[in-house]
C-alpha cells in the first residue's frame, strides 16, 4: 500500500491516523485522506464512506469540543447518514466530563494504542432525528419486547431497530390472529363479501403485508383491530425497503423521513396487542 501523506496532521499523530485508516478500511469503509467537500466546516483527517453512510474522522491529541461541535451542527443539517468521530492516542488520559459530552453529542470516540484502535463510544447518525417513547414509562411487557430495539436506536442502528420493531409487531399480530381464528372469534371476509378460510398454519407464515390485509378483512372489526391493521399497512412499505433493498437510496430517503412516526405507531399497536 502506498504511504499515506498528511498535510494537517502533526508528525507524532501520523501513526495513529494510519492505524485509524486501517481500522475503518477493515470495517468496509472507503477511506480518503483529508478529503474536503466544499460544504464541510473543514477537511477531516479521514473521510470514510460505506454504502449510504459518510463519517468524518478527526485524529487529534485531545478532545477539542468547539471544532467537534461545529461538525455536529453540520451533520444535523444533512439529509443523509452523516457521522463524526474522533481518534485520540491512549495517552494522555481524557477527562470523563469530556467523554460524556461526546456521547451526549453523538460523536464517536476511538482510542489508538499499542493494540490497535478501540471504540469507546459509537458514532451516531446525526442527520436522523427520532425521539422514541420514554422507555421508563412503558409497561413491563413492552419494555421486554422493545428492549433490543431501544438498544439499537441508542447505538444509532435505527434501520436495524425499525426492522426489529416490525418483527416484534409481526409476531404479536400473528399471535392475535391465530388465537382469534382458533376460537372462531375472527372471521375474514374479502372485499367481494366472501368468507376467506385461513388455517392457523397459514397465519404462521404470513408476512407483515399479508397480516395487514388479513386485519383489514376481519368481519365486524373492533377499534383495536382497525387500529392494528392500519399500523401494519402503514409500516409495511418501509419495512420491505429496509429488509430487501438495503443500501438503495430511495428506500433509505423514505425510511429516514418516516421512521419516527412509524416507531410511535408500532409502540401503539404493540400496546393494543399486549393489552398493555
Amino acid at each position: 500500500m502506498p504511504k499515506r501523506i498528511y498535510v494537517t496532521v502533526a508528525v507524532e499523530l501520523t501513526e495513529h491516523a494510519d492505524a485509524a485508516a486501517d481500522h475503518f478500511e477493515s470495517l468496509g469503509y472507503t477511506v480518503k485522506i483529508e478529503h474536503g467537500d466544499v460544504s464541510f466546516p473543514n477537511a477531516p483527517t479521514l473521510h470514510c464512506r460505506r454504502q449510504l453512510t459518510t463519517m468524518a474522522v478527526e485524529v487529534d491529541t485531545a478532545i477539542r469540543l468547539p471544532r467537534l461541535e461545529e461538525w455536529v451542527r453540520y451533520c444535523k443539517s444533512c439529509t443523509k447518514d452523516m457521522r463524526v468521530a474522533l481518534v485520540v492516542p491512549s495517552e494522555p488520559q481524557r477527562k470523563p466530563a469530556e467523554e460524556d459530552r461526546l456521547r451526549e453529542l453523538g460523536i464517536g470516540l476511538f482510542v489508538a494504542g499499542p493494540n490497535g484502535v478501540v471504540e469507546v463510544a459509537p458514532p451516531k447518525d446525526l442527520a436522523v432525528n427520532v425521539e422514541l417513547p420514554d422507555r421508563a414509562g412503558l409497561p413491563r411487557k413492552l419494555r421486554k419486547a422493545l428492549g433490543p430495539v431501544y438498544e439499537q436506536f441508542d447505538r444509532s442502528q435505527w434501520r436495524e431497530g425499525f426492522e426489529s420493531a416490525c418483527t416484534a409487531l409481526e409476531q404479536e399480530a400473528r399471535r392475535y390472529l391465530r388465537s382469534g381464528i382458533e376460537r372462531s372469534a375472527v372471521v375474514l371476509v374479502t372485499a367481494k363479501g366472501n368468507v376467506r378460510r385461513v388455517t392457523v398454519e397459514a397465519v404462521d407464515k404470513m408476512t407483515l403485508g399479508q397480516l395487514a390485509v388479513a386485519f383489514s378483512e376481519i368481519q365486524n372489526k373492533s377499534f383495536k383491530e382497525q387500529r392494528i391493521g392500519e399500523v401494519l399497512a402503514q409500516v409495511n412499505k418501509d419495512r420491505v425497503g429496509v429488509a430487501h433493498h438495503k443500501g438503495k437510496a430511495l428506500p433509505e430517503v423514505r425510511l429516514r423521513k418516516n421512521v419516527g412516526k412509524h416507531m410511535w405507531a408500532v409502540v401503539t399497536a404493540l400496546k393494543l396487542l399486549k393489552n398493555a
